[in-house]
């Protein structure tokens, strides 16, 4: 089996924030008002983390592994694709066939396809739950989250149907501007390109604005700038639970993409 090189031999320290909880309450035990978020840091993309590599002593040449990382994925995928299953330091990954049969059917039935399946590697859960060590900071009032997703005409939470309603649940989302010029220009629900985040486009219809929940129709146009976004709420309401106006704006983003569809 594989393990993970401890590259330093160090105590990993997270900072942890209690943030409101909006779960559903689990009868027959009533919910607790908050729950536990990790400090949001960047998501790292494989160059990224090939320029980090020398702090850890890495000698390879970032451009190297950066090729060879994704020569790496190129053929996992392709073998996963054939119906392998890969297992490595990080992550297992199988195709999952989706949907329930009576025996003869000879294909999917309509609107599923197969899907990859991916889990957390046991060398990789060993790793966290051995170093990393949680640094609680108190209750966080001044970020707002984005926690459950839901696309109205596909019923998924990793897609986005254009001219469909779209659900964000959450804290701290309630969008609201001053009248400001240069504000009623920021604030808004963005959809943003994930590959050129220059790239963005502002939700024109918002169907439902609260500080924990906001729907709103996925532009059209999304199909003609490309296929994964993520999620932007600019605004100018603190996160606090009455949503005092602020100065500035402040924003929210997804932790994910979002992959676009035609209805």
């Amino acid at each position: 089996m594989e393990t993970i090189s401890k590259l330093k031999d160090v105590i990993h320290h997270v900072d942890v924030w209690f943030v409101p909880n909006t779960l559903p309450d689990t009868l027959p035990d009533p919910k607790k008002p908050y729950i536990g978020k990790s400090q949001a840091l960047p998501y790292l993309g494989v160059e990224e983390v090939a320029a980090k590599a020398v702090i850890y002593g890495e000698s390879i040449n970032p451009e190297e592994m950066v090729r060879h990382v994704k020569a790496y994925h190129n053929i996992c995928a392709y073998l996963a694709a054939d119906g392998y299953g890969i297992s490595n330091a990080l992550f297992r990954t199988r195709i999952r066939i989706p949907g329930e049969y009576d025996g003869y059917e000879t294909a999917l039935p309509e609107g599923l396809s197969p899907a990859p399946r991916i889990n957390t590697s046991p060398a990789f859960q060993e790793y966290i739950r051995e170093n990393v060590r949680l640094d609680f900071r108190g209750i966080d009032e001044t970020h707002g989250h984005m926690f459950t997703f839901l696309d109205e005409a596909s019923g998924s939470d990793s897609k986005m149907t254009v001219g469909g309603l779209f659900h964000i649940r959450g804290t701290g989302l309630k969008i609201v501007h001053d009248d400001e010029p240069e504000h009623i220009d920021q604030v808004g629900l963005w959809f943003v390109l994930a590959s050129n985040p220059a790239m963005r486009l502002r939700a024109a219809s918002v169907a439902i604005n609260e500080p924990r929940t906001v729907v709103a129709v996925i532009p059209a146009a999304l199909m003609t700038v490309g296929s994964e976004f993520y999620l932007e709420i600019v605004t100018q309401s603190s996160a606090k639970k009455n949503g005092h106006a602020l100065k500035t704006v402040r924003t929210v983003r997804s932790e994910h993409t979002f992959q676009c569809v035609n209805s």
